[in-house]
């Protein structure tokens, strides 16, 4: 007769899966393409003023180290001065005479007087000229010379006036400066959106463990069965 054989009694083998995730990596450096956040992405964006070179503007301004130099005429005092007003022909206080200029002879009844113009040299009865000039009406024969009287006057001032005058003189001033061309860039600003991300690392843990069949800590405690089991 045969024994009854024992009953078999069974391990059953359970598992449980966890996801382990990382705290957030360091943030990605700013970029322009666009990134969508996901459940282990984070994505921060910014919006900035991009500048933007588009050519450059020419401009001329003074060159202050380089002046330019010229001169001014200015008053620097003043003097008072007599000046003439009118001038005339003014006779002088003494009047002068040209050469004698002899006329020839005359006769006359007269006695003959000189003058400061005139002059009568008389001739004696003897001359032999006497003879030529002398009648019983004549009684003197004289040689007969005149001279001109000489104009004295002068042409000069007749009238004066005190004025005053300016004193001038020539000043070194600055008239301008020399010129100095400049190339300045010239910009546009855009308004752009950058893009950054940081992220989380998450990795599969699992848990194994052997138990009785219908362990409810294990089930209920998130383990499931694998479908291995074993002999006790």
């Amino acid at each position: 007769e045969k024994k009854d054989e024992p009953v078999k009694e069974y391990f059953y083998e359970y598992k449980k899966t966890s996801t382990i995730c990382s705290d957030y990596s360091n943030w990605s450096e700013w970029q322009l393409d666009a990134i969508e956040p996901t459940a282990l992405k984070e994505v921060g964006y910014r919006k900035i003023k991009q500048k933007i070179l588009v050519g450059y503007e020419t401009t001329t301004e003074n060159d202050l180290s380089k002046p330019i130099y010229g001169t001014e005429e200015v008053t620097i005092g003043t003097i008072n001065s007599k000046v003439c007003t009118s001038y005339d022909f003014v006779k002088s206080g003494s009047e002068s005479y040209g050469a004698w200029e002899y006329q020839g002879y005359i006769s006359t009844t007269s006695i003959m007087k000189n003058t400061d113009t005139e002059q009568y040299i008389p001739v004696t009865d003897t001359e032999t000229l006497c003879q030529e000039y002398c009648s019983s009406t004549t009684g003197h024969v004289y040689k007969y010379y005149t001279r001109t009287i000489v104009n004295t006057a002068k042409y000069e001032c007749t009238s004066y006036a005190n004025v005053q005058e300016l004193i001038t003189a020539d000043k070194t001033i600055v008239t301008g400066y020399e010129k100095i061309t400049k190339e300045e860039p010239k910009y546009e600003y855009n308004i752009i959106t950058q893009y950054r991300y940081r992220e989380k690392t998450c990795n599969d843990s699992v848990d194994l463990k052997w138990s009785k069949y219908n362990d409810t800590s294990l089930l209920n405690n998130g383990y499931s069965y694998t479908g291995n089991k074993r002999e006790k």
